[in-house]
């Protein structure tokens, strides 16, 4: 049904966003964790960022960390794996969604 198609689009939406870096606005890539305040990037986003500098306030809208560093930063296992199965998951979406639209036109 229509409306349970815009809740699955929604909820698509809201995944997606959940694994954006806030400084690139596009899935992580090479996520990173804080370990101070424990907001995430793409790793070449907050080094890029910090690039010379000894630290920075962290990018995150609100956040009090203000002397972000490289070295506080471990590698984001989960979130990787989170935003390699989002992709696949749309993937599988475009494939399924370019078979009903073949179908339809065979029709």
């Amino acid at each position: 049904s229509r409306q349970s198609g815009d809740l699955q689009v929604v909820a698509t939406q809201s995944a997606t966003q959940s694994l954006t870096c806030p400084i690139t606005t596009i899935l992580f890539q090479n996520p990173v964790k804080n370990r101070i305040c424990h907001h995430i990037f793409s790793k070449e986003a907050i080094r890029a960022m910090i690039k010379n500098k000894r630290s920075i306030q962290c990018p995150q809208f609100g956040c009090h960390n203000k002397k972000v560093s490289m070295d506080q930063f471990d590698d984001d296992l989960e979130t990787a794996l989170k935003v390699e199965r989002q992709v696949k998951k749309e993937q599988r979406e475009r494939q399924l969604q370019m078979k009903e639209e073949e179908e339809i036109y065979e029709n």
